[in-house]
């Protein structure tokens, strides 16, 4: 279940560069304080959700995170990032049939490799982490701009190399 929903306003201190890392860092920093500082919620039970403004999410998502989160052990959860199949669907009809192309076989792409339990996962775009693992890590890194897998090496190099991705099996663009 959603707690809130917050809206941050994110000014570029000296250092950072604009962008979805350093929006991350400001954002997530600006919930934790609001809900483990202010409203006293553990932070173990914070499950943080990156995305794009225009992301979309099956219906059924947030259930599936919900269960996947509350039936991992505690211990285990707090490594974990947890990503969707990324696909490109939505808009197919509306872009150049070689565009078309190019993204069905992306979205083919992406779900190959996440299902393929040989191939070693990252998280792309939309993901989800608990917040233990986002503050073990130190937060996104503000002077970057490419951030899903840069926050995950952090993560990957702050829990020493227990980090890892786990496929959630709905679609979301």
């Amino acid at each position: 279940a959603f707690r809130a929903v917050f809206t941050t306003f994110h000014a570029l201190r000296p250092g950072e560069v604009g962008g979805k890392s350093s929006n991350e860092n400001w954002a997530v920093r600006c919930a934790k304080h609001r809900l483990v500082d202010e409203d006293g919620v553990d932070a173990s039970s914070v499950v943080v959700t990156v995305c794009d403004a225009d992301t979309y999410f099956h219906s059924s998502y947030f259930a599936a995170l919900t269960h996947a989160f509350a039936t991992t052990p505690p211990e285990r959860r707090a490594r974990l990032f947890w990503q969707a199949c990324t696909n490109f669907y939505p808009n197919t009809d509306a872009v150049p049939t070689l565009c078309a192309v190019r993204y069905a076989l992306l979205s083919v792409g992406f779900l190959g490799q996440l299902a393929n339990p040989f191939h070693y996962r990252l998280p792309f775009a939309v993901y989800s982490l608990s917040l233990d693992l986002v503050l073990e890590a130190g937060y996104w890194d503000p002077s970057v701009i490419p951030e899903d897998w840069h926050m995950y090496l952090r993560c990957f190099y702050a829990t020493g190399g227990a980090a890892a991705v786990k496929p959630l099996f709905f679609p979301v663009g």
